[in-house]
């Protein structure tokens, strides 16, 4: 009787104490909710705080949820994709994105933490196979009474001093409640810093050495779970992707290269889409600021990823890019407007007309016939314009040039030309003080410069050229932040910055080298 009462009452305060409130309302969620979400992401803290999936879902029209938490072991991924993927009416409609990285198929060392954390997604599986064959994987029959009660595992403390179950409303509040922790935004000490000064080496040399390095197998079983998520996910009609995001860590760990050139090797043999972002941590422009320690990206980190991310999976995916094309505003008689600055040997009349290019994230305003104001509609938007396709020869030096208008205030303005991704040359103009901050290029386009030059009284030109792949490119531009680096200063910005252009004014002709 005595025990039958002591299961009751653990039974009740259990239903109180989560380990984990994050992952556990989100599985809860996808259960509950009659609408399938587009994508599932599983994994660990990576997975939490690399994708901006608010970033990536209002750009691709699409749905998120997160179903990982902190340090998740990957037999533990498993096993809640085993849970969830018997039930259709839970399929994402798009993609099963999953996190992946070497260490999460390692032994356990004996340090506690590793085995508390796993209990948290121990807590939201099923009782299966799966969940025992778990319990023998990383416990012994001492933890026991700790894993079938979450009030025996934190018996010395109260619920409100546990730090995944108190000020639930406040956690909330603080991050998107789809799974994703996007407001970290502590950066490297200084010491950390001098720890990883020569980073640079790092990054640049990241890719050869995994592919020169001898492949080092997974363990037969961590095998047979990845190749079980891999086949389940064909047999149902379910894409699946995974993705490897960027960490300062991965570029150190030369013992994990083996183990990495395997798992590609793995799932290229398998037909299964991956991405290493780590091999493009350079293109993405990452930096110390980026990381709050040597494995996770912080808000401004993640707000940089998200572009990438969102390239990636519309190619991958077949997804359409949301685009939000500007109502026709007035007739603009391109007889009262200086001609000589437009190139129509070059560019097509779709690209002329301002009112016929894409708007993304901007609110624009003609000011007269022919100045218009560009300026950010959403802080959780990128905000650029962009002309329609233009026809190009392959390899030749292209320049794309667009005049703007003297500031006496703080303003920064953003031009890129963009081929098939990656390629692209991007440049970065302050407005104010008539300089170019930064030019860089991606990809296959070589050879960038830019340069911004004074035209006539409180006019400028910012131009940016490189030697192009491809045969259709596009000219993006628009107003950036100070604290927008290259290659994202259309990313997300708290500053709502303006500047006003000449749309007419654009040039997009070769040049001799």
């Amino acid at each position: 009787m005595l025990i039958i009462i002591t299961v009751v009452i653990l039974k009740v305060s259990d239903s109180f104490i989560i380990h984990d409130e994050l992952l556990h309302y989100n599985i809860e969620k996808l259960y509950k909710e009659k609408d399938s979400c587009d994508f599932v992401y599983l994994g660990n803290s990576l997975t939490r705080r690399s994708y901006n999936a608010p970033y990536i879902d209002s750009t691709l029209n699409t749905k998120s949820i997160c179903l990982a938490s902190e340090a998740q072991h990957f037999y533990l991924t498993n096993s809640i994709f085993e849970d969830f993927i018997e039930n259709k009416n839970l399929y994402p409609n798009k993609a099963l994105i999953i996190t992946l990285s070497p260490w999460q198929f390692k032994v356990l060392n004996e340090q506690k933490w590793w085995h508390f954390l796993q209990m948290s997604a121990l807590d939201e599986l099923s009782i299966s196979k799966n969940y025992f064959s778990n319990i023998k994987e990383f416990y012994s029959y001492k933890d026991l009474p700790k894993i079938f009660s979450t009030t025996i595992r934190f018996h010395s403390e109260i619920p409100s001093q546990i730090v995944q179950t108190s000020n639930k409303m406040k956690v909330f509040n603080n991050i998107d409640p789809n799974g994703f922790v996007l407001g970290i935004n502590s950066k490297l000490n200084k010491s950390q810093r001098e720890e990883k000064k020569g980073i640079s080496s790092y990054i640049d040399s990241y890719t050869k050495s995994i592919a020169e390095t001898e492949q080092k197998e997974l363990s037969d079983k961590s095998v047979e779970v990845l190749l079980n998520v891999i086949e389940k996910c064909k047999s149902k009609g379910i894409k699946l992707i995974f993705i490897t995001p960027p960490s300062i860590d991965a570029l150190y760990y030369s013992g994990e290269f083996g183990q990495r050139k395997f798992i590609k090797e793995l799932l290229k043999s398998n037909s299964v889409s991956y991405i290493d972002f780590n091999e493009k941590f350079k293109e993405i422009g990452l930096t110390f600021d980026d990381f709050n320690d040597f494995a996770h990206l912080n808000k401004e980190g993640n707000r940089k990823l998200a572009p990438f991310m969102v390239d990636f999976l519309a190619e991958t995916l077949d997804i359409e890019i949301k685009k939000n094309i500007e109502p026709k505003s007035e007739v603009i008689d391109e007889g009262v407007l200086d001609t000589t600055i437009i190139n129509t040997n070059n560019l097509a009349k779709h690209v002329l007309e301002f009112n016929k290019w894409g708007k993304v994230g901007i609110v624009s305003k003609w000011l007269n016939n022919q100045e218009v104001q560009i300026k950010r509609d959403a802080k959780v938007k990128s905000s650029f314009v962009h002309t329609g396709d233009i026809l190009v020869e392959e390899g030749e030096i292209y320049e794309a040039s667009i005049k703007a208008k003297l500031s006496s205030k703080d303003a920064y303005i953003g031009l890129r030309i963009l081929g098939k991704y990656p390629d692209r040359v991007d440049a970065v103009f302050d407005i104010k003080n008539q300089k170019v901050l930064g030019v860089n290029t991606y990809g296959n386009f070589t050879s960038g410069e830019a340069n911004i030059e004074l035209s006539k009284k409180n006019i400028i030109v910012c131009k940016v050229k490189s030697r192009v792949k491809g045969e259709k490119l596009k000219v993006l531009l628009g107003p950036t932040s100070i604290l927008n680096k290259l290659p994202s200063w259309e990313a997300q910005t708290d500053i709502k910055n303006a500047v006003t252009i000449l749309p007419l004014s654009l040039v997009f002709k070769k040049v001799n080298d």
